[in-house]
C-alpha cells in the first residue's frame, strides 16, 4: 500500500502542477463571470477573442440551424448576445473538456468529462424544479463530483487501471481502492473540494456515496443528495445509449 500522504502529496503537486487534465483557462473564467450579476456580453467576448478557433466555433453555432435568426452574424458580442451567456459558457466547457486526449493509461478521458458535462447541466436543469440552490454551484458540484476518480488516475495510473479492470461490480471499486492505496475516489473527491472551498453540505454530500445509511429524503442534505445521485444515473444512461 502507497503510504496515504505520499499519494496525497502526489496528487496536490500533480494537480498544482497543472499535469492533470482540466477545464481551459478561458472556460473556466467565463464559468467565474456568471456568477457576478452584472456580468456582460464585452466582457465575454473580450476572454473569448483571443481564441481565434473557439471564437470560430461559436460564429458556427450561432449561425446553426438551432440559433439561426433573420441573418447571419459576423461580430463575437452579437454570437454572444444571440447564445446567450450561460448556453456560451456550456458550450466552451464542452469544448475544452471533451476535445482532451488521454494521456493516462486506462482511462478515456474524453469520455470522463463528457459524462461530468451531462451530469453538470441536468443537475442544473433539476435544480430549477427542486431545492433552493444557485444553479452555478450545483452544476460546479456535478461536473467536479467525482474529480477524486480523475486525479488518482493522474498520481498512480497503472494501479487504478488495474484496480478498475478488475471490478465487475462499480461498487466495489471504493474498497478495492481503501484496501490498495488507503485512500478512495469518493474521500478524495470530498478532500480536493474542502480545499477549494466548497461548503460542508456538498462535501457531505459526495461523502453519502459512501454511507450505508440513507439519508433523510426530506432534510436539504438528503434532497442534494437525490439531486446528485439523479445525475450521476442520467449521465450512466446516456454514456450508454
Amino acid at each position: 500500500m502507497i503510504p496515504l500522504t505520499d499519494l496525497l502529496d502526489t496528487v496536490l503537486r500533480k494537480l498544482d502542477g497543472g499535469e492533470c487534465p482540466s477545464p481551459s483557462r478561458v472556460a473556466l473564467e467565463l464559468m467565474a463571470l456568471l456568477e457576478r450579476p452584472n456580468a456582460s456580453v464585452a466582457e465575454a467576448a473580450t476572454l473569448v477573442r483571443l481564441d481565434s478557433v473557439l471564437t470560430a466555433k461559436i460564429l458556427e453555432l450561432a449561425n446553426s440551424v438551432l440559433y439561426r435568426g433573420s441573418r447571419p452574424v459576423l461580430a463575437l458580442p452579437d454570437a454572444i448576445l444571440r447564445l446567450g451567456l450561460r448556453t456560451l459558457a456550456h458550450f466552451v466547457l464542452g469544448l475544452s473538456l471533451t476535445k482532451t486526449r488521454s494521456p493516462i493509461p486506462g482511462l478515456d478521458l474524453s469520455r470522463y468529462w463528457a459524462r461530468a458535462l451531462v451530469r453538470a447541466l441536468f443537475l442544473e436543469e433539476l435544480v430549477t424544479r427542486v431545492g433552493s440552490w444557485s444553479k452555478a454551484e450545483v452544476f460546479t458540484l456535478g461536473l467536479l463530483g467525482d474529480v477524486g476518480y480523475l486525479l488518482l488516475f493522474c498520481a498512480v495510473p497503472e494501479t487504478m487501471a488495474e484496480l478498475v479492470r478488475c471490478q465487475t461490480d462499480p461498487h466495489d471499486l471504493s474498497p478495492a481502492e481503501q484496501e490498495r492505496l488507503g485512500i478512495d475516489h469518493v474521500e478524495l473527491t470530498a478532500l480536493l473540494l474542502e480545499r477549494w472551498g466548497f461548503p460542508q453540505l456538498m462535501l457531505r454530500t459526495v461523502r453519502s456515496q459512501l454511507e450505508a445509511v440513507p439519508v433523510e429524503e426530506d432534510s436539504r442534505l438528503g434532497r442534494l443528495c437525490h439531486l446528485l445521485e439523479a445525475g450521476r444515473l442520467f449521465a450512466e444512461l446516456w454514456d450508454d445509449t
